[in-house]
């Protein structure tokens, strides 16, 4: 997951990070703004709780999804938004349109997918 843009905020709390350590939704932030080149593009953010099993404290992830297309959100609401995990694939062999790069989804439910030119960590906080 090196090609996520600031990734070593993450490996440097946690060295042992999975991306089975992903617990839980806690925010999603759906928003237009412009990109680079002046063009308007959609913007994801999503923050996560990270519960992991070789580390005692929780820790809040913020994510940014750029350029978001084909945004797919089901079954969110309630008390608890919990995924399994996510995984986030590169579709750069298979000749993808460049602001398709990622393809990212969750594990087991399907509850969350879309596509996106890039991924940046926004932050990461222990709870």
């Amino acid at each position: 997951m090196e090609f996520i843009k600031n990734y070593h905020y993450i490996i440097d709390k946690l060295p042992f990070f999975r991306v089975k350590d992903v617990r839980l939704v806690v925010s999603v932030s759906y928003y237009i703004d412009y990109n680079e080149y002046y063009d308007e593009v959609s913007y994801l953010e999503i923050g996560y709780i990270l519960d992991s099993t070789t580390e005692i404290k929780k820790h809040r992830l913020l994510l940014k999804f750029h350029e978001v297309k084909s945004l797919s959100l089901s079954g969110f609401g309630g008390a608890f938004n919990q995924i399994m995990g996510f995984n986030i694939t590169d579709m750069g062999d298979h000749k993808w349109d460049n602001e398709q790069r990622y393809y990212v989804h969750d594990y087991e439910n399907d509850i969350m997918k879309f596509y996106c030119k890039s991924v940046e960590v926004l932050s990461i906080e222990e709870l």
